[in-house]
């Protein structure tokens, strides 16, 4: 998919070269395998809210102000997502579903994947790093406007939920 885009990443000059969904393989015994990808994205725009309270001490010198301000709990954790390309044989397979399934509801997500950025630093093309985003759930995706085109299930827009992003 030509002309990638992730905000809010990293130095704004740095250049997106990939953006994969990788899912982990789930074992007999219970415990996950190594990561395959399981699909591409074109766009994504990362979000995240935090209440932050305001406090204030009685006689303070600018009643105005607030003495101290106390961050709360980052909430909200979801990525806007343009243009979803999900491969259906690798999602059945990681997934446990048989390869003449059809994907239709969000139900059928029983476990979480993983988004990877992979970027060029600004200026120094032989310097790559990857954001990746943990524990992913597709929140919300129009199925008016999903496209099944052989293995591959496109979702023109989606939003999913994250659990953590961390950097390397």
């Amino acid at each position: 998919m030509a002309d990638l885009t992730a905000q809010g990443l990293g130095n704004s000059l740095d250049r997106v070269t990939k953006i994969s969904i990788h899912a982990k393989a789930m074992k007999d015994d219970g415990t996950f395998d190594k990561s395959v990808e399981i699909g591409v994205i074109q766009s994504i725009s990362p979000s995240e809210n935090r209440d932050v309270s305001s406090h204030w001490t009685l006689g303070g010198t600018d009643p105005e102000e607030p003495k101290v301000l106390i961050p709360g709990l980052v909430t909200g954790r979801t990525l806007s997502v343009r243009a979803l390309a999900l491969f259906k044989n690798s999602i059945l397979n990681q997934l446990g579903y048989t390869t003449d399934a059809f994907i239709y509801s969000l139900t059928q997500q029983k476990y979480p994947f993983d988004i990877q950025v992979t970027k060029l630093k600004a200026g120094d093309a032989n310097q790559s790093y990857c954001v990746t985003y943990t524990d992913c759930y597709v929140s919300q995706w129009n199925c008016d406007q999903d496209i099944t085109r052989g293995d591959v299930v496109i979702a023109e827009n989606a939003t999913i939920v994250y659990r953590t992003v961390t950097s390397a």
